[in-house]
């Protein structure tokens, strides 16, 4: 079995800081939870460890269940730092503009992880950016939420 940092289909441990601070908020034991998953707590420290997704989409789907609350990802957003993302966060933070800002997510996004997959699409005067993931409600929640407050952070809006 590979290890959790050489797995292919992976994200950044350090990703699962954001839900295990939301977890922890809400009074539930997130690192009972990881360990349930087989996310060992060692690895979250370690810049570039990555953890396999099926045990980051399994800890998803129980703080799903252990919440109560289908749209949790949708507060995972609450939690995430610039510094979540590593070098991605700061490259974001200095963009120039949102163009720039998706322009870069887009391109750089699978440094933190493969289970995304990610398009930036002009139609017209707009652009559209079209992600899909695997059949996951509470990561595309996650994801969506990360990209408006990403937007609104950039925008200096509330």
């Amino acid at each position: 079995m590979p290890s959790p940092t050489t797995t292919v289909h992976a994200a950044l441990a350090n990703w699962t800081r954001a839900p295990r601070r939301l977890l922890d908020a809400l009074g539930l034991d997130s690192t009972a939870l990881c360990r349930t998953v087989g996310l060992g707590p060692a690895l979250i420290d370690d810049p570039n460890a990555r953890y396999p997704r099926h045990a980051a989409t399994r800890l998803r789907q129980l703080a799903v269940g252990a919440s109560g609350d289908p749209p949790l990802g949708l507060y995972t957003s609450w939690h995430v730092a610039p510094t979540t993302f590593h070098a991605l966060g700061l490259v974001v933070m200095a963009s120039g503009s949102l163009r720039e800002v998706f322009e870069r997510i887009v391109r750089y996004h699978q440094v933190v992880g493969d289970v995304l997959v990610l398009e930036l699409c002009e139609a017209g005067e707009v652009y559209e950016l079209h992600f899909r993931l695997p059949p996951a409600p509470d990561a595309i929640y996650a994801f969506a939420a990360i990209y408006v407050l990403t937007c609104r952070n950039r925008l200096g809006r509330d």
